[in-house]
């Protein structure tokens, strides 16, 4: 065999190599997982915890719950909250929420709930911080009230569980029912 005819008979082979390559490369379809490493995804979420001594206590559930072990913190998705303390009895749900340090809570979209037998429920953007350690918190965005006396409704609700009392802020509207 001359020369020429090997040096042919290489290129050939080589070029048929790489497109042999090319071809199986691009029958592969390729998936990529971005998942931060102190991260771990929970469908079903569920957490319960004892407040204090007194056997007080507040429960997440959630459809799914980010948690960072890191940062000690949790991102929920479709999540209700139940809190039980003394006299105070809280069941809120949200379209969204974070957990942080097991002692500060944030809602954020639609909340609805009872607070103590009465309705409650905030606008489309509405927020709600609950901080569980000195027990007060902040509803926001468009927040009515309603009870067996009648409705309340405000731009924003403070809450403080220590004094046990509420505090309506910005376009106070009172409608009491006519019994």
């Amino acid at each position: 065999m001359g020369r020429n005819k090997k040096f042919f008979l290489l290129v050939i082979f080589i070029v048929g190599a790489v497109v042999a390559v090319s071809l199986f490369k691009s029958d592969k379809t390729n998936v990529t997982i971005n998942v931060k490493k102190d991260s771990v995804v929970i469908n079903n979420f569920e957490m319960a915890k004892v407040v204090d001594e007194k056997n007080n206590f507040y429960k997440l559930n959630a459809d799914q719950a980010v948690l960072n072990r890191k940062a000690r913190s949790a991102d929920l998705v479709d999540f209700v909250l139940v809190y039980k303390k003394g006299s105070t009895d809280l069941t809120a749900s949200a379209d969204k929420g974070f957990l942080e340090e097991e002692v500060r809570m944030d809602a954020t979209g639609k909340i609805q709930g009872v607070i103590n037998g009465r309705d409650f429920e905030t606008g489309e953007s509405g927020s709600f911080h609950y901080d569980f350690e000195t027990e007060t918190g902040v509803l926001d965005g468009d927040v009515t009230i309603t009870g067996t006396e009648g409705t309340i409704s405000s731009d924003k609700l403070f809450i403080y569980n220590k004094t046990k009392s509420l505090e309506f802020d910005g376009n106070v509207k009172i409608l009491y029912k006519n019994y």
